[in-house]
């Protein structure tokens, strides 16, 4: 049986390689959105993570909660049982903006395949975000649309509010769980356009429909399909449309389609040396937002008459320069992302890719194993960062069981994420890097002089301050 397992995360931070999870909530229901069952985790605080002074005044949640709840270890493996079970679907709100590479790098640092659940035994993913933005493009009547500094938005605990949807503290967890699968009853109703949209994540049939689009040029490189992508980040400005024309694929990310956007009036002043600054170029991948819709005219009219004609001069422009059309292809489809050296291995999940087959075994046996032989499976792992992740896990979750040789490492991992200077700091594979206590304590003092917050706010920074401080002495 398919279900979906609606779901929301409260974590220490934005950083999915640095940052981790407090707070997991989700509800099972079937497809008709009647409730299963309900899941709530909460997990300790690492001894190696520092709370973002932003995520403390998000979420709320003292510090004294934090150091409560189960090891990450145990709680990931049960969030991961939860969404590989056979037919479930994940889906939240944003949650492929957010929450889903969160889960993932979650999923990685804790030895447990970080994309099976988008694919094998039946389950998939979706996302409420997304689908709510063509609801308010084509069928606007469903909801009330809240308007905040004269712009429609699309944040969850406004939404709820301008619809009487009272499901307790936003940035709750549970709370934020409920108040989606009440929107999503709200579109629900409608029930063809539902089943119409839900089915853009179906990877099949997404290719399927982008398979259809029609031709309007060719070049050495193929038939060019034209479509209207669908894209809250496409701005209020464009009402969250992009006329876009597709120009294949990329060659080091096969999954990934390349669209070019047609209405920027940048393009048809393209050269070769200006090719980045000059053209636009949207990734996607198959079942995967963002949604292209075919250039039906009660799509395309809502593009404004400025707009349809920058799209007519445009592609006039790439057949009559065809020569530069064809290098703004091979910039693209040859186009990589820049090689992040010496990225932390918690953070290595893009840049080394999948687990080998050797290394899934190791992992099996690793997690089959009680605590007490894991410790000295260190020495049979397969590869230097499967014996890294799997020392790491130790080290975060069961400190008073360590040997004396974990017992040193921990030490010094510990002495060096708590440095009271930058010579040593984790870098992601964005090239971010890892915060440090001083830059932590700096936050807090900024944004406690703010005068923005509230006294619970500003009780809760006073609290992070005072743990920060404590742990420094402590090493």
């Amino acid at each position: 049986m398919r279900t979906y397992l609606f779901y929301d995360l409260e974590t220490t931070g934005l950083n999915s390689c640095f940052d981790q999870v407090l707070q997991f909530a989700a509800i099972r229901t079937n497809l008709n959105l009647s409730e299963i069952e309900n899941i709530s985790i909460r997990v300790q605080l690492r001894s190696d993570i520092i709370p973002t002074p932003e995520a403390m005044i998000t979420h709320r949640i003292p510090i004294s909660e934090l150091l409560s709840g189960s090891c990450e270890y145990e709680a990931i493996c049960r969030i991961h049982e939860l969404f590989n079970k056979p037919g479930t679907i994940s889906i939240g709100f944003n949650n492929f903006g957010f929450d889903d590479e969160f889960l993932r790098f979650s999923f990685y640092r804790n030895l447990l395949n970080p994309y099976s659940h988008q694919y094998a035994n039946e389950c998939g993913r979706m996302d409420i975000l997304p689908i709510i933005v063509i609801y308010k493009l084509f069928k606007p009547e469903v909801l009330i649309w809240p308007v905040i500094n004269q712009k429609p938005s699309f944040k969850l605990e406004y939404i709820a509010s301008a619809n009487a949807i009272d499901c307790g503290r936003a940035h709750d967890a549970i709370a934020d769980v409920r108040a989606t699968i009440a929107i999503a009853k709200v579109l629900h109703h409608e029930n063809k356009m539902w089943d119409y949209i839900i089915s853009y994540f179906e990877k099949k049939i997404d290719k399927e429909r982008i398979d259809n689009l029609p031709f309007v040029m060719h070049s050495d490189f193929g038939h060019h399909k034209i479509g209207l992508l669908i894209d809250l980040r496409s701005g209020h400005e464009r009402n969250y449309v992009l006329p876009v024309l597709c120009i294949g694929h990329s060659k080091p990310y096969s999954n990934q389609s390349l669209w070019l956007q047609l209405d920027t009036m940048e393009l048809e002043n393209c050269k070769q040396d200006t090719i980045p600054e000059c053209s636009r170029v949207i990734r996607k991948r198959y079942g995967e937002p963002a949604i292209i819709l075919a250039p039906h005219e009660r799509f395309w009219k809502i593009l404004n008459p400025e707009r349809r004609k920058q799209v007519e001069k445009n592609i006039t422009w790439c057949k009559e320069h065809l020569d530069i059309f064809h290098k703004i292809i091979m910039y693209y489809q040859a186009f990589e992302y820049p090689w992040i050296p010496n990225v932390d291995v918690d953070a290595s999940l893009y840049q080394d890719g999948f687990f080998t087959d050797q290394e899934s075994r190791f992992f099996a046996r690793f997690h089959s194993y009680p605590l007490e032989k894991k410790c000295f499976m260190l020495k049979e792992c397969p590869s230097q960062r499967s014996n890294l992740l799997a020392e790491r896990i130790l080290i975060r979750n069961y400190k008073d069981k360590l040997t004396n040789d974990l017992h040193l490492s921990a030490q010094e991992y510990l002495k060096q994420i708590y440095a009271a200077n930058d010579n040593y700091i984790c870098v992601d594979y964005t090239g971010q890097k890892r915060k440090t206590p001083p830059k932590v304590l700096t936050e807090i003092e900024t944004l406690i002089n703010s005068k923005t917050l509230d006294d619970q706010q500003i009780q809760l920074l006073h609290e992070l301050r005072l743990f920060v401080n404590q742990n420094l002495k402590s090493l």
